[in-house]
């Protein structure tokens, strides 16, 4: 019986599936734009289902469906297109550009809004932009946006964000004073714990009056980012992944002959006057025997740096029904850093989005975003560390003796007492980072009326650091007796473990009202309230007396027991509101105010009004523009508003009082006390803003080309600096104060083009932007930073170095000419006498270049031709210098090495028309060649290939339909593949205000991979 109830049960499957089967048809078709282009990639899904497919090279496709299905096709950039097949075929489907870009939503501050409308300065990113490139920071999507300029100073596992300014430098310090606010959903966060897999579109807000609504955070601009929710119908799933190869842009190329260097190092010294310090035996003992420990020839910059593999894989699950959006995503990334074995990161992400129309009237939305890093860093510290590499010698030796221990370098050079082997701190050595950032966010709209809409939004964002070093004793033994020393790098062993944690919790409240009037009058208000608290704290555990490298937990540690801790917390209050009007979308109105109380200010000073108004005219809404038919969209747009800045440290306005002071009394000394050891000003202010913007958009030739123009002024007044104070008032540390007044002038201008051909189409994109810094009042004051100055009517942190004029190459030159010092010699700086009191003094210095690029540009060039695409990406800076000194770049400072260049091209007798001096020690003979000055000013204007990337779109249906994809896509990228500078020994995208060379290299990338969706 069981056997024939299976055959029956059979019988009756197999003959539904037969109905089913002769109820489905093919359908095939081809799809075209309205100029008869077939369009390559079309998604076409039989709608409500999963059954769909995508157009080939010729716009052909074929999907099998049941008669008087319901056909849908989407396009990017064209509308989508609902079609009920009646069963003939094939079927021929028109698809219109979508004419409604006019109708374009883009996020600003608290809500969206129809780009035509906007009239303040923002700027919009879309995930097709940066979809599968090989982005390890988000902040590297930023790159290429009219005025905006990011700077990726090196690319450190886990720590290559990029440094953002927009439009300049408006104030004075660093950190977090001069970074914009970056808001993800609506939560503030940082840039580096997102992935950049899960963003959908980024909107950077550039003035007054789009930033004013954000007040006391916004002086340095707003980013806005908005992450993916489901879109289509049915559930998707997405795969991206790549897998590459990181190696160095730039590094020196050092003199790893060290019987060379001794022999220059000699010449060093005669030159300067002094006598050799290597003997011929010697020299004539490591070129004649070189083995690795004894006569060791090491080229440190090849033992420390290396190719390092990356590697990166996201998965999306995503879908959309009538009431419910949602998405969920994964993705981890491991990066090798080419610092190898002290430098590396792995990247855990997870994004969790869900939107849902509970009632016509009420909306949630609800996300949890979480990320983690695992770190890796030297035990000293990377600078640390870096600045031991560039001070190696061939001398030292590298590797380890045959029973195991640490070789020890037994040809010293002077100025390097012991050697610091950095192979000690990448094997014995370790430091880990791991740090967690949890954001949680829900959302209710709630729609009281057809016009009224209410929003209430709650948010947590937490963040946890937990860091962990330690370093214990290490010797280090005498190549030629194995007598052993002890490493310097420590001379106790330690560990160190830090924890900090902080969370910000915040509640905003909106009303949102929007009325029109008859067909002509649009207006809406906003009004918003929100409440935030940011709480910090850290605490950190250290012990010494580390013997061994195999026990390190903190129990283990034998001395010094130590622990501290400390807690800060911060509270800002704001109420904000918004008047949006037009006249029949031609005349545009807009009116932003924010009033912030913060409690990092005295009760008197603490609220702070941020106003903003703009207006725009759409000339092409006119009547008199209807004649003009290559005119699609033409806009003027003016604004004015002020927003502030507030990030200065806690509690500036009262007098610090520290622990530890203590006084003699009754003959005993009491360190108990505490004391006043900071004398603050009690009537400081915010930071103000004054920001005024005109700008100009068209659109023309059919949507064919578009541009935007705009001119800016941004003068920021009352800059909080600390400020200096007489030691005869008690030797306190001065006071930060409001003090200065800097304006930031320029313009910016974009210019697209994109044109599409049968089976070929392109687009290209520039832009350029001026900025001129200038600070207008320091109250007299003049700060001085190394070989910078900050100084009324120059840019902030300008070079302030000494006139050069070449070399002295003749006698004649030599004596008839001032000297900086008295033993000036044939083939030394010759320094410029600038006031013409025949000294060569401090007072002949002066203001020479720029610490931040006058000009920052780009451009995109773009192809695709049938399933084949091309893109690229070029960014570059004009009129920004550097001055590099310190160990590897100079000759011999502090006992470290060479570049080879002082060996081709220093000036000697035989080579008298050499561009360098002739060969002397840095750290000797400072004065004389090395004193700052524009001889050693460089130039580090630079154009660089950001990215570029090949793109394969398989259309091949069948080979889909057999794997069950809707989607499959190879791609190839190159990241700062190729640099055009005048810069030849260094990579010139980095830190130009540290004059060292004391920070992580910069890298080239090379990635393969794939995006597939089912």
């Amino acid at each position: 019986m069981k056997g024939s109830g299976a055959c029956i049960t059979l019988f009756v499957w197999m003959a539904l599936l037969s109905t089913l089967s002769a109820q489905n048809s093919t359908l095939r078709g081809t799809v075209m734009d309205l100029s008869g282009t077939p369009l390559i990639g079309v998604n076409v899904i039989q709608k409500g289902t999963t059954n769909g497919t995508v157009t080939d090279s010729e716009g052909a496709f074929s999907l099998t469906v049941p008669t008087h299905a319901t056909i849908v096709f989407t396009y990017i950039g064209f509308s989508k297109e609902e079609i009920a097949w009646d069963g003939t075929t094939p079927m021929k489907v028109v698809m219109r550009e979508d004419t409604e870009l006019l109708d374009e939503l883009v996020v600003v501050g608290y809500g969206l809004q129809k780009k035509v409308n906007l009239t303040g300065s923002v700027t919009v990113i879309d995930a097709g932009t940066i979809e599968n490139r090989p982005l390890t920071n988000a902040s590297q999507a930023l790159q290429g946006i009219s005025g905006v300029y990011v700077n990726q100073m090196g690319g450190n596992p886990g720590y290559d964000e990029g440094t953002i300014r927009i439009r300049g430098i408006g104030t004075i310090g660093g950190g977090s004073k001069l970074s914009p606010l970056v808001m993800v959903d609506g939560v503030e966060s940082v840039l580096r714990d997102i992935n950049p897999n899960d963003i959908a579109t980024i909107s950077v807000l550039k003035d007054a009056a789009s930033t004013a609504i954000y007040g006391s955070r916004a002086a340095n601009g707003v980013i806005l980012i908005t992450t993916k929710t489901g879109e289509k119908e049915r559930t998707v799933i997405d795969y991206t992944g790549y897998i590459g190869v990181q190696t160095p842009t730039y590094l020196p190329d050092p003199v790893d002959d060290s019987a060379t260097f001794m022999e220059w190092y000699n010449k060093a010294m005669i030159n300067q006057g002094g006598v050799a310090y290597y003997s011929q035996e010697l020299i004539d003992e490591f070129r004649n025997n070189p083995t690795s420990l004894l006569h060791p020839n090491t080229n440190w910059m090849e033992v420390m740096f290396g190719d390092a593999l990356i590697h990166e894989h996201n998965i999306r699950f995503s879908g959309a029904t009538d009431r419910t959006r949602f998405n969920l995503s994964a993705g981890y990334m491991d990066q090798e850093g080419v610092l190898k074995g002290m430098t590396g990161a792995r990247k855990y992400s997870l994004n969790l989005r869900v939107t849902n129309r509970v009632s016509d009237r009420l909306d949630l939305d609800a996300a949890v975003m979480a990320s983690r890093w695992d770190a890796d860093k030297p035990s000293e510290g990377l600078s640390t560390v870096m600045n031991r590499i560039n001070r190696m010698v061939p001398m030292q030796p590298v590797g380890r003796m045959e029973n195991g221990d640490w070789p020890d370098s037994w040809v010293l050079t002077p100025g390097q007492n012991s050697f610091q082997n950095p192979l000690v701190v990448k094997e014995d050595h370790y430091g880990k980072e791991q740090t967690n950032r949890i954001i949680a966010n829900l959302s209710a709209s709630l729609k009281i009326t057809d016009k009224l809409q209410y929003q209430a939004r709650g948010s947590v964002n937490y963040y946890n650091l937990i860091s962990t070093y330690f370093a214990p004793v290490t010797f280090l033994h005498d190549v030629r007796t194995g007598a052993p020393t002890r490493n310097p790098w420590t001379t106790t062993g330690y560990k160190n473990e830090n924890l900090n944690n902080n969370q910000r919790l915040n509640f905003t409240h909106t009303l949102h009202y929007a009325t029109r009037a008859g067909s002509d009058h649009n207006m809406s208000l906003l009004a918003g309230h929100s409440m935030e608290q940011y709480i910090s704290s850290s605490n950190q555990a250290r012990m010494t007396g580390y013997l061994s490298k195999d026990l390190d937990e903190l129990n283990v540690g034998t001395m010094d027991p130590s622990a501290s801790g400390t807690s800060i917390e911060d509270v800002l209050i704001s109420y904000f509101g918004r008047l949006q009007y037009n006249y029949r979308e031609r005349y545009l109105l807009e009116l932003n105010a924010r009033y912030d109380g913060s409690s990092r200010f005295a009760r008197e000073n603490r609220w702070g009004l941020f106003p903003s108004f703009s207006a725009g005219w759409r000339i092409s809404e006119e009547p008199f523009m209807d004649q003009v038919a290559w005119i699609d969209e033409l806009k003027l747009r003016a604004s004015w508003g002020q927003i502030g800045n507030q990030e200065i440290g806690r509690f500036q306005y009262v007098n610090a009082v520290s622990f530890g002071y203590g006084y003699p009394f009754g003959g005993n000394y009491d360190g108990g006390g505490v004391a006043i050891t900071q004398y603050r000003d009690p009537k400081i202010k915010w930071e103000t803003t004054t920001m005024s913007n005109v700008g100009l958009d068209w659109v023309i030739l059919e949507n064919m080309l578009s541009g935007e123009l705009e001119l800016f002024r941004k003068r920021t007044d009352d800059i909080l600096r600390s400020i200096s104070i007489p030691t005869q008032v008690g030797a306190l540390t001065g006071p930060t104060t409001n003090i200065a007044v800097v304006d930031n002038t320029g313009f910016e201008i974009s210019l697209n083009h994109h044109k599409r051909f049968r089976n070929f189409s392109y687009e290209i994109g520039a832009h350029l932007t001026k900025v001129r810094n200038e600070v207008v009042d320091l109250k007299g004051v003049t700060y001085y930073s190394g070989s910078r100055i900050t100084k009324e009517g120059y840019p902030i942190e300008s070079w302030y170095v000494y006139e050069t004029d070449g070399l002295f190459r003749t006698q004649e030159e030599l004596d008839s000419y001032p000297h900086i010092t008295k033993r000036v010699g044939l083939g030394d700086v010759k320094y410029v006498d600038r006031n013409k009191d025949k000294v060569i003094n401090g007072d002949d210095r002066y203001i020479a270049g720029n610490t931040f690029p006058d000009y920052t540009y780009g451009f995109n060039i773009g192809f695709t031709y049938r399933d084949f695409s091309l893109t690229s990406l070029w960014q570059g800076v004009q009129n920004i210098d550097t001055w590099l000194s310190g160990n590897t770049i100079l000759p011999f400072n502090n006992g470290a090495g060479l570049t080879k260049i002082w060996i081709t091209d220093s000036w000697t007798p035989e080579n008298p028309d050499a561009k360098l001096p002739r060969i002397t020690t840095r750290h000797q003979y400072t004065a004389e060649n090395f004193s700052p000055s524009d001889f050693w000013l460089a130039d580090a204007s630079y154009l660089r290939l950001k990215n570029i990337q090949l793109t394969y779109t398989l259309t091949h249906e069948r080979f889909l339909h057999r794997i069950g994809a809707e989607k499959l896509s190879l791609f190839l990228n190159a990241e700062n593949l190729l640099t055009f500078t005048k810069m030849t020994d260094f990579d010139p995208e980095q830190n130009v205000a540290v004059e060292n060379l004391d920070k992580y290299p910069s890298v080239k990338m090379i990635t393969a991979g794939l995006h597939i969706q089912f």
